[in-house]
């Protein structure tokens, strides 16, 4: 075809020559025979050209799909073999060390290495200019871009000026700040005297260059709102808190000051002018100290300090004294900065839960009690409580109480959500339904607000202003106006659903909402999720808006990060505050991530009153966008299978997004492969996707072994680049495989409440099947691997099929009935409670319904296994208990099955020992080589190889 359109080409071009060369007054052709023979020509070549575009149209997507593999070919011709040997070549670049200064010239990253110095560089966004400083961490840009900091192990801080590039260090520094306003760098600095532990203020005025010490100094903060600090002091001498300003000309105040109790735990309000600390006071008890909180204001120039003793307290916190916890938040000054809410407990032992009768130590296990044993002391035993001070009214009230055992706050601080998640306990779901009461701030006094909810904090949201509280209940949206106390459904006319039905991969039973990220700012809408989309919904319950048009595309929209300031994020993990969510900030715009059923993905801009800006939309993993602070630019992370992270960036007024940094450039020089999503259906007609990577020595015709690797929905690392490594939490990385000649398929498992093991063996073998239908699968050595509740699907599934050469299972559940009948010795919940809520998708208990159980449990099948088996486990796994492993292990054993079992003493769930990741790592390998390529020489694997 492509011979005759080219000679017809040729054929046009001389007949078009020879008429422009022929006389103007016509000797050989008239211009009614020359429009003649035009048109015949033309209409020779559109008939030929359309012959050709219909058969290109029909073969398109073969004709791609040969392409690339013509290339992969071609490359497996021109580039080398990856061999471990070149892992350590790779480098891992996390997207937390990604930063970009306010004015948009620098950007910062940090490159980890396996077997190599972890490196912190600061680059030019618009040249080749480049700073590494090895061992580097904890990089800050100054707030107007001109400095760049970061800490290097045994050398110190480093300072560098981004105008001219001089650089300076200092050591011993430990933690550092630029002020607010871009005159100052400071920092804790340790004692070079390795016999004391005192450190120093250290404060440089970055436009003199002069530096300034403070002794004795444990511990400060900047003010949020002003160039204003405060510091601690702690000397054996001298006890204070100092407020400081940080200008050319500073002057300093001494809050307080004693001889002998020390501070701690400053915290700044969020305008600025009140500030909260602790005062540790003399107690003979080692084991629990004992503190004071100490209040101080400086409103209109006029100052105050107050203080709350709690062994002082007759009253409200009698034998109470304040807490200090590793998880919890100690102290939390309110917005409007009249009351501080922390923590406190009782001064009394706690009570002894054994026997107090008996003669010996015995644990006394209750099936009525409302916990099991191991988490009452943590719970129902000597409880840490949220407390309220109101200095200026010098009143304390204790928020949590034996009948309302928690609190969540609200954003009017005039209320509080009041519940027990104990009452009616003993309950068997991690979520559930309780009663929730609304409590006042004044008087105590509570009411019932909301009867039989979900605890789950997806489905209720608390707006920022406290005017509302919104849930999510019988399938819709509801708002609580707490003023009018009224209840509004905000979703009941829209005609889409707002919650997780079972082929959106839900993990129960029960109706849980696609989620909230929160109010828009002065509670103006109440955002949700549909599958797909963003709703902006009124809390009067009129006029809901759509902000985005996935369904139409199948591609779902979300809520991402903060550009600027646009969100008020509370970090907290503490009970008080689990309802509360975040404020957008429309007006200042919001990132929305986007993510296709075809794994595209990208990024949007919301401004309110504008149409929704799509910044970036492609084949590939974006994510990681971060917006210039002062202008209108961004930042983005991308990457695909072959493709490794590199960063663009882009700006108004810029054409196209230019790539500032490519990562492992040396893959380059490596064969490597490619992903594909396929598409398939289940037994049930469902439909099904999956992951498909190509060897990277691929060539077309020819057939490979490959591994399927399971858990849940793996399709979603399509595009997501694996570095070839050997330090493997569970020993197995697509990359490495592909690398040596293997096929990988992850399939999508979608599962059918109360049979998950069956779901997924069924999505499975469809998914295999379809691989197979490409003629690429060498049909006799397929292996499958997993792990936790991948390892779990292994287990089960070769006890049905015999469509696997070999399994690698690690860290699963064998025995579901032995597991539904332990505990989760990380979490100390009772593991029926996991089974019946949450990744189990078990809608009964064992005893409502034994059959789905036992038709679910590898171990109830073991003698139809067929397929040699490697199991792993930590003998101190107290997530999935090694003697799951042991299990079937010995089942198999006593069958006389082939399968061998490893056990790595002093490990988890996951291996953390380096050296077990790269000895679990290999021996996988060699145990997939020895089934899937029975003809390779074994012999060059060495185990015990550094």
């Amino acid at each position: 075809m492509n011979f005759i359109i080219n000679n017809c080409k040729i054929i046009w071009i001389n007949c078009m020559l020879f008429l422009l060369a022929c006389p103007v007054s016509g000797r050989v052709f008239k211009a009614k025979q020359i429009k003649i023979t035009c048109r015949i020509m033309s209409l020779l070549l559109l008939m030929i050209n359309i012959q050709s575009w219909a058969q290109s149209s029909t073969n398109n997507s073969h004709i791609n799909k040969l392409e690339k593999k013509a290339i992969t070919e071609k490359d497996s011709l021109e580039k080398k073999l990856l061999t471990p040997e070149d892992y350590k070549l790779w480098s891992t670049m996390h997207s937390r060390n990604i930063f970009i200064s306010s004015d948009a010239r620098w950007y910062s990253y940090k490159l980890n290495y396996e077997n190599n110095i972890d490196t912190m560089f600061v680059a030019a966004v618009k040249n080749d200019r480049k700073f590494s400083f090895p061992s580097g961490s904890n990089s800050q840009f100054s707030n107007d871009g001109k400095w760049f900091s970061c800490i290097v192990r045994d050398k110190g801080l480093a300072i560098l000026n981004l105008k001219n590039g001089n650089l300076q260090w200092v050591k011993g520094i430990e933690r550092f700040n630029f002020s607010k306003n871009n005159k100052f760098l400071i920092g804790v600095r340790k004692s070079m005297d390795s016999d004391t532990k005192n450190s120093s203020l250290w404060v440089m005025d970055l436009e003199q260059g002069k530096h300034e010490m403070i002794p004795g100094v444990s511990e400060y903060l900047l003010n949020p709102t002003n160039s204003n600090m405060v510091y601690i002091i702690d000397t054996e001498v001298k006890k204070a808190v100092v407020v400081r300003t940080l200008e050319k000309y500073p002057a300093s105040h001494t809050i307080i000051e004693n001889g002998s109790n020390s501070y701690k735990k400053l915290i700044w309000s969020s305008k600025g002018a009140d500030l909260v600390f602790l005062e540790e006071l003399p107690s003979k008890e080692e084991k629990q100290k004992k503190y004071k909180i100490i209040y101080y204001t400086n409103k209109g120039g006029k100052t105050k300090i107050r203080s709350l003793n709690p062994s002082m307290d007759s009253n409200t916190l009698k034998g109470m004294h304040i807490t200090q916890t590793f998880w919890l938040d100690e102290l939390r000054i309110t917005d409007d900065e009249a009351a501080i809410y922390f923590n406190v407990q009782s001064q009394e032992e706690p009570e002894n839960i054994t026997d107090k009768d008996s003669e010996v130590p015995v644990q006394v296990w209750k099936a009525r009690d409302k916990i099991i044993y191991p988490m009452q002391k943590f719970t129902m035993y000597n409880p840490i409580t949220l407390a309220v001070w109101w200095p200026e009214k010098d009143k304390t009230m204790l928020l949590e109480t034996h009948d309302l055992l928690s609190a969540a706050l609200l954003g009017d601080q005039k209320q509080f959500l009041s519940y027990n998640s104990l009452k009616n306990a003993p309950h068997f779901s991690n979520s559930p339904k309780i009663d929730f009461y609304l409590t006042d701030m004044e008087t105590g006094e509570s009411n019932l607000f909301l009867k039989n909810q979900v605890n789950n904090e997806s489905n209720m949201v608390n707006s920022s202003s406290g005017k509302y509280i919104s849930y999510f209940k019988d399938k819709n949206w509801w708002v609580y106006d707490l003023k009018k106390k009224t209840h509004t459904n905000l979703t009941k006319n829209i005609g889409v659903g707002f919650y997780q039905r079972e082929e959106d991969n839900a993990h129960s039973g029960a109706i849980m909402a696609y989620g909230s990220p929160g109010w828009t700012e002065q509670d103006r809408e109440f955002i949700v999720y549909d599958k797909y989309d963003i709703w902006l919904l009124s809390p009067n319950g009129t006029s809901p808006q759509k902000l985005t048009k996935g369904r139409q595309k199948q591609i779902q929209y979300r809520i991402y990060k903060p550009t600027s300031h646009a969100f008020k994020v509370n970090t907290s993990n503490s009970e008080k505050y689990r309802f509360e969510q975040s404020t957008l900030k429309p007006s200042e715009g919001v990132l929305i991530k986007s993510i296709g059923e075809d794994m595209a993905s990208g990024f949007s801009l919301w401004k309110r009153g504008k149409e929704l800006k799509h910044l970036v939309y492609k084949d590939m993993y974006v994510s990681n966008m971060k917006k210039v602070h002062n202008k209108d630019g961004f930042i983005y992370l991308e990457q695909s299978f072959s493709t490794p992270p590199r960063l663009r960036y882009w700006e108004k007024g810029m054409s196209d997004h230019r790539i500032i940094l490519e990562t492992n450039l040396q893959q380059k020089q490596f064969q490597w492969g490619y992903s594909e999503l396929i598409h398939y259906k289940g037994p049930d007609g469902q439909k099904l996707r999956g992951a498909l990577f190509y060897p990277a020595n691929y060539k077309l015709g020819e057939k490979y072994p490959m591994i399927v690797n399971i858990y849940e929905l793996k399709s979603r690392d399509l595009h997501h680049y694996k570095n070839p490594s050997e330090f493997l939490g569970a020993g197995f990385s697509h990359t490495n495989y592909t690398a040596d000649g293997f096929l990988v398929f992850m399939p999508d498992i979608w599962y059918q409440f109360s049979d998950p093991m069956i779901s997924a063996l069924n999505c499975i073998e469809a998914g295999v099947k379809a691989v197979v239908k490409k003629g690429i699968v060498e049909e006799e050595h397929i292996g499958i691997t997993g792990h936790s509740f991948g390892g779990y699907e292994t287990a089960f599934v070769i006890t049905q099929t015999n469509l696997f050469a070999t399994a690698i299972a690690g860290s699963g559940i064998t025995d579901l009935v032995s597991f539904y009948h332990t505990m989760n010795g990380q979490y100390l919940w009772p593991q029926m409670n996991s089974v019946e809520s949450m990744q189990f998708r078990f809608n009964d208990s064992f005893y409502e319904n034994p059959e789905a159980y036992y038709r679910n449990s590898p171990i109830n099948y073991a003698s139809n296994i067929n397929t040699p088996l490697l199991l792993m486990t930590g003998e101190e796994d107290h997530h999935v208990n090694w003697q799951q492993s042991v299990e079937l292990y010995l089942g198999l054993r006593r069958l006389d099955k082939e399968c061998e079992m490893l056990i790595y003493p002093g490990e988890g769930h996951v291996l953390l020992n380096p050296k077990n990741q790269v000895d679990f790592t290999r021996r996988m390998k060699k145990w997939f080589d020895k089934y899937l390529k029975p003809d390779k020489n074994q012999t060059g694997l060495n185990l015990n190889k550094n």
